[in-house]
Parts: C-alpha cells; structure tokens; sequence
C-alpha cells in the first residue's frame, strides 16, 4: 500500500513541496479519511507540516484540505493546463514547410542527430553563396501555419530551445532567428509586412527583439523601419536589452503572449531567457489580420550584403524543443528541463 500512495507522490514531482503535499493529502484523504497518510522520508526532511501529517494529525490535514479548495485554487492552474503542441522533431519536419534560399543550393534545412539531450533537432545552415537582393534567397527556414497556436485575443506560451554553434560568424550584420509572421488579407489589397514580433542575432553576438503593430484595419506599409513614411504611426518598439549570445551551447526561451493590435485592448509580450525575465511588452502587438501570426524558425538575414561575413564560413542554428502552451500554462511548466539519467 505505501508503495502505490509514493508512486502517486512521486508522479507529482513537477509541482512544488507545497503543491504536492496538497494534492498528495485531498487524493488519499479522499481515500480514506481515518488513514494515516504515508510520506516519503525525504520530503519529511524538508517541510515540518508533512511531519505533522505522518504522525497522524488528521484535523491539520481536513483543515488543510478546506483551504485548499477555498483559497489555493489558483495554484492549481498547472494541473489543467495542456500543451497545443510538443515538437521535439523526432518524428522529423513533416509539420513544417522549407522556405530556404534558392542561390546555388547549398543552404539547407536538416534534421540533425544533435539534439537536447542526445534527441534529433532542426538544423539550419545559411551559405553566403546563396545570399540575394531577392528576400528568398536570404533566408534558411521552415514556417508552421497553424492558427490555434496563436490566435488572436487568446493568452499563449511558447517555449524554444537554440544552439549557436562555435563558429557562428561575429561581425556579420544582423537577422532574425525565430519570429511570428503575419498573413496579410490579400481580399483587401494589404502587402506583406515585416514580422509582428522577430527575435535577432545582431553581429553575432547581441540578442535583440522587435514588435510591431498597427491599429488600423487595413495596413499598406510593411512597417519595416522607423525611417518609413507611410506607416499610420510609429514603427515600432525595439527591446535593446543587449543579452550576449552564449556561442557553443544552448539558449532556452519562454515567451508569453496575447496578440492584441487594439490600444485599449489586452495585448502583452513577456520573454525570458535561460528563466531571467528579458522582456516586459505590454501594449499593441500584431495586425487586425483575418489569420492570426504562423511561427517561423531559422535564419533570415536581412541586413544587406555588408560584405563583413566570410565566406567559407556558414551560418548554422540548431532548434529544437518548440512546445505551446495554452493559457494555464506557466514559466515553470514551459521551462527546459534536462532529461534524468535512469
């Protein structure tokens, strides 16, 4: 019997001491409230209540129970929230859609043995050879169009996991590495824009980030830069928050998001960065667009032939871990965490 009640425990192991314990005590209550509830020794070691509650203390446990579903009820959002999506990318890209350089062929999108913890990943490799005045040919990316990961109104978490390799250029302008795009209404005669939110790499060595809005119905400027004169208003906000990039091993990010183009409306923008808080957005964010902004993961390179970039040298990013969370989500929940070792 003990061993069923710690399997229970140990199944928990994702929430808080505090967390567990509450579960822990209405699940075996709800068994049998005359029982002495079993406590592994380990937890008893780190919190006094459990002690009490091992020794037999049923009235601190039935009183435990009453807060709980009075007042803590919020501390149990984690327990109903779900994950749209879990792309680890060992199933390989069939999700996704290549929209890679076409140059001279030799920048590419691979699934690549050397994923987080020894899994397969998403491996883009952009080649100077393939570099172009033409947007397609300054890019290695791969697009997933699904509106339920990101609907408008809608309160979302994303969570993505990137390798800058070693070698990855210094000095070689700037791109986007991971973004949001939006769908223009083509019905309504709007052009492509630049991305509602874009995530760069600058000189290979800066992580920086941008969003853009519009609150007009119909948008006819691509909000490209602060320098356009037919945007309806200023372009837009630039978060230089100057994080350097660790080359050589992996970046975890979390973004939490509401699409929002309204300006009294709820939209929002949070990041972090290996779990320390980067962005802090609230405001407009994204275009009255009839679909709501597709992902993109990759390498666009979109600040000229600066001619800085050398030219045996590729650029190179791994991905992997792309999960999606709905509005119950958390930090906690959406953060990496290594696999354990049996």
């Amino acid at each position: 019997m003990l061993g069923k009640f710690q399997s229970v425990y140990r199944a928990l192991e994702d929430f808080s001491i505090f967390q567990r314990l509450i579960i822990y005590s209405i699940t075996m209550w709800s068994t049998n409230p005359k029982m002495v509830i079993p406590v592994p020794k380990k937890e008893l070691a780190e919190n006094r209540l459990l002690e009490k509650l091992k020794t037999g203390n049923y009235l601190l446990a039935f009183l435990l129970k009453v807060f709980t579903v009075l007042f803590l009820s919020s501390s149990f959002t984690k327990a109903g929230a779900q994950y749209l999506l879990k792309e680890d990318f060992e199933q390989g890209k069939s999700l996704w859609t290549d929209e890679v350089a076409k140059g001279k062929g030799h920048s590419k999108v691979i699934i690549s043995p050397v994923g987080l913890d020894n899994t397969k990943a998403l491996e883009c490799f952009f080649d100077r050879a393939d570099l172009g005045n033409e947007s397609e040919n300054k890019r290695s990316e791969v697009r997933l169009i699904d509106t339920l990961l990101t609907s408008y109104g809608q309160e979302r978490w994303y969570a993505l996991s990137m390798f800058i390799p070693e070698d990855y250029p210094l000095k070689a302008g700037k791109e986007i590495v991971f973004q949001f795009h939006g769908m223009p209404d083509k019905d309504m005669k709007e052009i492509w824009r630049s991305p509602p939110f874009q995530l760069n790499i600058e000189g290979g060595t800066w992580w920086n980030a941008q969003v853009r809005y519009d609150t007009v119905d119909v948008v006819t400027c691509n909000h490209c830069s602060k320098e356009c004169n037919k945007c309806t208003l200023p372009v837009n906000d630039l978060f230089e928050f100057k994080r350097k990039v660790k080359r050589g091993s992996w970046s975890h990010w979390v973004f939490h998001i509401i699409w929002d183009p309204r300006r009294d409306g709820r939209g929002f923008l949070k990041a972090w960065l290996d779990r320390k808080q980067v962005i802090s957005y609230q405001g407009p964010i994204g275009f009255h667009d009839k679909n709501s902004p597709y992902v993109k993961l990759g390498i666009y390179y979109y600040n000229g032939l600066d001619g800085k970039w050398p030219n045996d040298t590729p650029k190179r990013i791994i991905y992997d871990r792309f999960w999606v969370g709905d509005e119950k989500a958390n930090l906690e929940l959406m953060s990496y965490k290594p696999t354990k070792k049996p």
